[in-house]
């Protein structure tokens, strides 16, 4: 516990630590509302946890920790970051041994022995952390044992503290998002997703999680409020970076100028940036599982925001002509598609997707229609997958037209690949990846090597080939190569090449 809180009406200083996740951005508007001081979303402690990205903070320096002098450091940790936050965790504890550190987000609720055990950390949150973590701060201020807090699990005096975990937070829209000085699209209008994917830490996380509804969606007001918060921002930060374009070719880049905001925007407001509008991106892992109120949002959405366009995620399935339509009609400009392969054997009896390919060319055909950009998300190396189950992925891709987004499958702690994939003796229980789809990890040898070369094809599927290209042969068929995407053409003779073999 840190001595600096001297007495009950000192405040709490916390330090919020992430790699792009938006999750702490709830948890730092309630400690605020309580009347903490919350510092967050920076990526990381003098180094990067990922990769950088947009909006999140650059890594906190050791000057601005000793500054600070938080009291409460909070960090989200997924597979990925897992042994570099521990770095920075021990780094942090070494300059402000008093520091209180806790580690929340997906990995310490689905491995909670894992970081628990490691010297610098303190607690760690399991499930949703919002009343956790200031229930945390409200023990801390008060001077009282934090041994019986649900959601932690805390070390103290040489035992540690398992509590249970508190039911989901039903009243999502108790919670207002704080994004105070954070520019950022990415909005949620629910929490939680219905999927069975094999390969999803999703499930496990529900599956891990207290009983009680755990897909739950926001108030469509209240939502929509945001929405045109975030609307607000995304014009007022395009006009600041055009406003500053301006000022660089009046003054040149001379760095008063570039720290005038205000002149900026107002400068911005006589230059056109229409062009140059981003969507809002709705980040709920299936936006369209409730088709009565994504419905009854696109219609209050129109009346609201007509001009506003937002892209989101959901399932092939998911898609009918009503759908499409109010989608299109609400301002959705792309929709984002898991389709994972174009095998259906794989796809539903592997990672248990249940949708079909029919499902699936309906859906794109449907979004095609009403003019919406397909993007497809592709998983290349699946347990088991021939080169003809992986060739099937860049035909139906293909075929879809969709702009494609390419993965190769890792498995990811308590995921059914995974525990298959330790009982068929393909992974070693204590594996851990890299990244979560950065390698190959089920294939060595030559069908690794033939998994890289028709993911590289797919990849150059839309690139088309020049009229005047005077080196294209024929393959097997009569059309002529030019003026043709690479995919097209390729997709095509691998099809008859297999027709062939099929006969033969």
């Amino acid at each position: 516990m840190n001595s600096d809180i001297n007495n009950q009406n000192e405040k709490v200083k916390v330090l919020l630590f992430s790699s792009a996740s938006v999750g702490p951005l709830y948890i730092s508007s309630l400690l605020k509302c309580e009347g903490h001081i919350v510092k967050r979303l920076y990526q990381g402690y003098k180094e990067y946890l990922g990769e950088p990205a947009s909006p999140f903070l650059k890594p906190f320096t050791e000057n601005e920790l000793k500054a600070l002098n938080p009291d409460v450091i909070g960090f989200s940790v997924d597979i990925t970051t897992f042994e570099k936050v521990i770095e920075m965790a021990s780094e942090i504890k070494e300059i402000l041994p008093n520091s209180f550190i806790i580690l929340g987000g997906p990995h310490p609720t689905i491995c909670p022995e894992e970081n628990i055990e490691k010297e610098p950390i303190d607690a760690i949150c399991i499930g949703e952390g919002e009343f956790a973590m200031l229930e945390l701060c409200n023990h801390l201020k008060n001077k009282e044992v934090l041994i019986k807090i649900q959601n932690l699990w805390v070390k103290y005096n040489g035992k540690i503290y398992k509590n249970s975990q508190r039911p989901y937070l039903q009243d999502l829209d108790s919670i207002p998002m704080d994004r105070e000085g954070i520019f950022y699209a990415g909005v949620i209008s629910g929490r939680g997703c219905y999927g069975q994917c094999a390969f999803c830490s999703t499930k496990v996380l529900r599956e891990n999680g207290p009983s009680g509804k755990y897909f739950r969606k926001r108030d469509i007001e209240n939502f929509l409020d945001e929405v045109q918060l975030v609307y607000r921002e995304i014009k007022l930060n395009i006009r600041v970076k055009r406003g500053h374009a301006v000022l660089r070719k009046i003054f040149g880049n001379r760095k008063f100028f570039n720290r005038r905001r205000k002149l900026a925007s107002i400068l911005g407001r006589f230059t056109r940036y229409k062009k140059h509008m981003i969507p809002v991106r709705i980040k709920d892992d299936a936006f369209l599982v409730n088709i009565k109120w994504f419905l009854a949002f696109a219609k209050r959405k129109h009346k609201r925001m007509p001009k506003l366009k937002y892209l989101c995620i959901a399932r092939a399935n998911a898609i009918s002509e009503e759908v499409a339509y109010w989608l299109k009609k609400s301002g959705c400009v792309r929709v984002i598609l898991g389709f994972e392969t174009g095998n259906e054997r794989l796809r539903n009896d592997l990672i248990h997707k249940n949708v079909t390919d029919e499902q699936i060319f309906n859906a794109c055909n449907l979004l095609k229609k009403y003019d919406i950009e397909i993007m497809g998300q592709w998983i290349y190396g699946l347990p088991g997958e021939t080169i003809f189950e992986a060739l099937d992925t860049f035909i139906m891709s293909t075929k879809l037209e969709d702009y494609s987004q390419l993965h190769f499958l890792s498995p990811l702690p308590g995921t059914e690949i995974f525990k298959n994939a330790v009982e068929d003796n393909l992974i070693d229980p204590t594996f851990k990846t890299d990244g979560f789809y950065n390698s190959i990890v089920f294939h060595k040898g030559e069908m690794r090597l033939w998994l890289l070369l028709i993911s590289l094809i797919h990849v150059l599927k839309d690139i088309k080939i020049p009229e005047k290209y005077r080196h294209a042969r024929y393959l097997g068929s009569k059309s002529d190569w030019r003026g043709k995407k690479i995919g097209e053409v390729i997709a095509k003779e691998m099809e008859n090449a297999i027709k062939h073999m099929n006969d033969d």
